[in-house]
């Protein structure tokens, strides 16, 4: 009896553990996602600074990983505007991401990305 209630009780301790930790990863996200902005959409800008050509191809990487990216979290991404590059990719495209926490989670995606 004493080995079956121990089994019994570990089993629900670590399914208490387990929703506690559930609970804690979404009172951690509603946390960082509850600026002011953060549930609204947002835009995108991707301009393709010194490098010519391989600028141009960096640009066009960019566009296609937030978008699918943007496409996984299960928001709408609309082109507002482009322009091609002389030979491949985009000299700039400028980007409409909408959907929930949109903004929350594409504002840390600032600055310059550098390809290596």
């Amino acid at each position: 009896d004493d080995e079956e209630m121990i089994s019994l009780t570990m089993e629900e301790c670590e399914t208490c553990a387990n929703q506690l930790f559930e609970l804690s990863q979404k009172y951690e996200l509603t946390t960082l996602l509850s600026g002011p902005y953060d549930s609204v959409a947002c835009r995108l800008v991707l301009t393709a600074g010194a490098g010519g050509t391989e600028a141009c191809d960096w640009v066009s990487m960019l566009y296609r990983m937030y978008s699918r990216h943007a496409s996984y979290m299960d928001m709408k991404v609309t082109t507002l505007e482009d322009s091609a590059g002389d030979v491949v990719g985009y000299k700039s495209v400028e980007l409409l991401v909408e959907g929930p926490n949109a903004y929350g989670w594409f504002k840390g995606e600032k600055g310059a990305h550098r390809l290596v």
